[in-house]
């Protein structure tokens, strides 16, 4: 433990200031004639005693000061947070697994089926490669030459999310089968971090009463595979009086994610009197993004493709790029804006100029739309 820190009120405390206390405090003493204690110098029986009373108090300082900042949703960390949060009916979202598709492929016809079970891991290359997990059985039936399977990360987070053609390796060979993903692994995130759900429990604060279109947004975007969501009021000609539109970090938002959404806000709970509650996702507006580029020389062009594609894919869903920039994601009623696309590929390392031919202009949105990555298509000039 440092000898000094700052204390919530901004002053600092250092355990020299203590000593020093405690020394003044016994000169006084002497001068009323209540000691006869004079040495205090370093080395000092004196000087030693009280450094070590020293060290207990400075601790028990820290401690009150540490438990106080927990008392608060602006201060209060990890689990201390996680407590603060429980209050307001806001939960920390969990780490989700990425997941994706690879293809197992026999360099020639078999007389025999050759069975990928369950569960069979296959990997990145290398010592440090990430594992991933088949989520079904898969069989290249004899005279076939490949099968795709569906697969998740063996461990949660963002890194699970990688480029195609990136999974090559079976640690436990089948047959002669080789292995790839014709695509990214994507949906994989890391659990909320302390900044980001401490901005959401503040935002449950100020939601205040039950039932607010604040309080369904943040109730909502507490569930686990929630991107964002948007509360509409009374929606016009419906025979219900709350919609909530939940956008998913998968798109479009997957059913069970919906229904999970609609569980929380219509439980015993949290059940509003009066309020019919609907839960739906977006109108997904489907953008296809289309550019030429042209490399420094020496750059590989799958590589650089690979980066354009999972950049591209950061700003609309969500990430860290190539380049370092970490993207929110777009969110309901986000408009697309063409320039952003444009200083995504010129930022991508390796891109020494392009011309993007879709969109043509911005993708304007409603409060019910959610613009959509679509096909990307990069051609090489």
């Amino acid at each position: 433990m440092a000898d000094e820190f700052t204390n919530v009120e901004g002053l600092k405390i250092k355990r020299a200031e203590i000593v020093q206390r405690m020394v003044d405090y016994y000169k006084a003493a002497f001068e009323e004639g209540k000691t006869q204690i004079t040495d205090f110098n370093e080395g000092s029986e004196a000087r030693n005693f009280l450094e070590s009373v020293s060290i207990p108090a400075y601790e028990l300082r820290h401690w009150i000061d540490f438990m106080v900042r927990q008392a608060f949703p602006q201060s209060a960390e990890r689990g201390y947070l996680d407590m603060i949060g429980v209050m307001f009916n806001c939960y920390r979202k969990q780490a989700v697994k990425a997941t994706g598709y690879v293809t197992f492929s026999t360099p020639g016809v078999k007389s025999y089926n050759i069975t990928i079970s369950k569960g069979t891991f296959v990997k990145t290359g290398g010592i440090d490669g990430i594992y991933y997990i088949t989520t079904s059985p898969a069989v290249i039936t004899a005279g076939g030459l490949s099968v795709t399977a569906p697969i998740e990360a063996a461990t949660p987070g963002v890194v699970g999310n990688v480029n195609a053609s990136t999974i090559d390796e079976l640690p436990n060979p089948i047959d002669d089968l080789t292995v790839t993903n014709a695509a990214a692994t994507l949906n994989g995130s890391d659990e909320e971090d302390d900044e980001t759900f401490r901005a959401r429990i503040l935002e449950a604060g100020k939601a205040g009463q039950v039932g607010t279109e604040a309080w369904f947004k943040s109730m909502a975007e507490s569930i686990t595979g929630v991107h964002d969501a948007k509360v509409i009021s009374n929606p016009e000609g419906e025979d219900y009086n709350i919609k909530v539109l939940v956008n998913g970090i998968e798109t479009p938002t997957p059913t069970e994610v919906i229904n999970e959404v609609l569980s929380l806000l219509t439980n015993e709970n949290n059940k509003v009197a009066g309020l019919k509650i609907t839960v739906d996702k977006p109108n997904y507006i489907q953008t296809a993004i289309t550019a030429t580029v042209t490399l420094v020389e020496g750059y590989n062009w799958s590589e650089i493709v690979a980066n354009i594609e999972s950049n591209i894919n950061c700003y609309f869903n969500g990430g860290e790029t190539s380049y370092g920039t970490e993207y929110p994601g777009l969110d309901i009623d986000d408009d697309l804006i063409r320039t952003q696309i444009m200083q995504v590929i010129n930022n991508t390392d390796g891109v020494l100029d392009y011309n993007l031919t879709a969109p043509t202009e911005n993708v304007v949105t409603t409060p019910e739309d959610e613009a959509q990555l679509g096909l990307i298509t990069l051609t090489q000039v």
